[in-house]
């Protein structure tokens, strides 16, 4: 419980797939984390775990959770959509107030999961819910109330994921990121010195960068590392960047031909 609570500048969360149960208010206040995913290994989500990540705009939800408790998602105001899947029997009070932006749930299981009507204080959302449950969900209290109620498609059972993005050192001496898929964000960590501007970091010594791509609605992507050292530091003979392989067959050519 409160593990992560109101680490204000936390960007990165990465949880391993040994985590079966996530505490209360464990990353509660957390406002810098924009995405979170959720392995399957998890099963238990308890109350207030992500409430007030006023930055939270992607999450993905656990296939084996089945209960979503009070205040987990209370006040994350940039979710867009919300996946809810097929194994949670449950949403209590709150789990959803005051998420300003979201637009749209979609409901996995062909049974409505229970849930008070103060589950959410909004019900003006399209609801996605299998063709086949759709009359079963439109005659069930609270989700009655949702104003716009569709069968989902196949193309909405399917998580997209965010294209594997790349590093570049530019001659002016940053780092920038760019990815395929269009619209997202790029969270980095570094392993040594240096410092950020927006999607760029400006190299000030030798350090190993990881970033991996996020956007709302889409899986994170998978992450890739590179390292890197400044311009014309010491063994960086071709001026890329690196000191690698590359430098070596510079070095040797130097040296046979002097």
């Amino acid at each position: 419980d409160y593990a992560f609570s109101s680490c204000q500048h936390l960007t990165l969360i990465t949880i391993p797939n040994s985590v079966t149960s996530i505490g209360k208010s464990a990353f509660s206040s957390c406002w810098a984390i924009k995405t979170v995913m959720i392995p399957n290994s998890v099963t238990s989500l308890s109350s207030n775990a992500f409430y007030n990540c006023v930055n939270l705009s992607s999450v993905i939800l656990s296939d084996q959770l089945t209960n979503i408790e009070t205040k987990s998602f209370h006040h994350c105001r940039s979710l867009k959509t919300i996946n809810v899947p097929a194994s949670v029997q449950s949403i209590e009070e709150s789990a959803f107030t005051d998420c300003d932006n979201l637009k749209e749930l979609r409901g996995l299981s062909t049974t409505p999961p229970t849930m008070p009507e103060g589950a959410f204080n909004n019900y003006d959302l399209v609801l996605k819910v299998p063709a086949s449950a759709l009359t079963t969900y439109s005659n069930t209290e609270p989700w009655s109330k949702f104003t716009t109620k569709v069968a989902l498609t196949d193309e909405d059972l399917v998580i997209k994921k965010c294209a594997t993005p790349t590093i570049t050192y530019t001659e002016d001496g940053e780092l920038v990121f760019n990815c395929e898929t269009e619209g997202v964000d790029y969270l980095y960590n570094f392993s040594s010195s240096g410092s950020s501007l927006g999607n760029k970091a400006v190299l000030t010594d030798n350090l190993i960068v990881t970033v991996y791509a996020v956007k709302s609605g889409y899986a994170n992507s998978e992450p890739v590392t590179a390292e890197f050292t400044a311009k014309g530091r010491l063994g960086d003979l071709n001026g890329d960047g690196k000191v690698d392989v590359a430098d070596h067959v510079k070095l040797s050519s130097i040296i046979m031909n002097p």
